[in-house]
């Protein structure tokens, strides 16, 4: 069984969200829901110039 971990968004990133189309959200927050399984899923990418923080993209938006 591996550990779940805890996923936290910025109260900016909330309003933004809450703003996008319901299919948008939807697809969005079922990537969120895959970080807290697996923090490095398979395309993620570690941002450069930034130590320990990766991105992964869902259609145009990104996920740090």
């Amino acid at each position: 069984m591996t550990q779940r971990s805890d996923v936290r968004l910025a109260r900016r990133a909330v309003r933004s969200l809450a703003l996008l189309q319901r299919r948008k959200q939807l697809r969005i927050r079922a990537a969120i829901d895959l970080l807290a399984e697996d923090p490095r899923p398979p395309g993620f990418v570690a941002l450069q110039g930034e130590s320990g923080v990766f991105r992964v993209r869902v259609g145009d938006f990104r996920i740090l």
